[in-house]
């Protein structure tokens, strides 16, 4: 998270929204020294606290590695005495699915994967009256129903193998009119 404010801004953010009563704890990477970078919340109220971040390599798939061999570090609310997160104290890697939109977070320099992922779409596209937006996207972006495939992921992950195929799209261009042939194609593997 590129933002100053850390793991404070990020909660403002999902309070304003509405999505914080849907979530358990927020992290913040890479670490940050002199702020919290981890937020849980219990019973209703939300509590800061540091997470092991500066413990582990800055990349999510050893942030995930680290929550399966100490979950309480991350999520301290294990600790209540009655937690309706108990489930959570006996996590592997398939237990986790990380959500994100750059592909290099699914695994590390030193080959540690992410076996459960979904991969958000980004694109760029021309905004009201603010022209061109570059990084634009998201969940539910542009379909509500992105919601329901992501919680069918959660629900049954076995259900969507890795498929290694071509999948082609046209995206609307209000500036073109009719079927244009394509000239050229370019190809660009990372």
């Amino acid at each position: 998270n590129g933002n100053a404010g850390g793991v404070r801004a990020v909660l403002s953010l999902l309070k304003v929204a509405g999505l914080d009563a849907d979530l358990d704890a927020i992290w913040t990477m890479p670490w940050r020294a002199g702020m919290p970078n981890g937020a849980y919340q219990q019973d209703l109220e939300w509590h800061y606290f540091d997470p092991p971040i500066n413990k582990i390599k800055d990349h999510k798939a050893h942030a995930m590695k680290s929550i399966t061999q100490a979950p309480s570090a991350w999520l301290p609310q294990l600790a209540a005495k009655y937690c309706e997160l108990g489930h959570m104290s006996d996590l592997a890697m398939e237990n986790l699915v990380l959500v994100d939109d750059q592909r290099l977070n699914f695994q590390s320099d030193d080959n540690l994967r992410v076996l459960r992922y979904c991969q958000v779409a980004r694109y760029d596209a021309a905004y009201h009256d603010f022209g061109v937006l570059t990084d634009m996207g998201g969940i539910g972006a542009h379909d509500d129903q992105d919601y329901r495939i992501l919680q069918r992921f959660v629900d049954e992950p076995w259900s969507f193998n890795e498929e290694i195929k071509v999948m082609c799209k046209e995206m609307f261009d209000p500036c073109c009119s009719g079927q244009v042939p394509v000239k050229l194609v370019v190809f660009d593997f990372d």
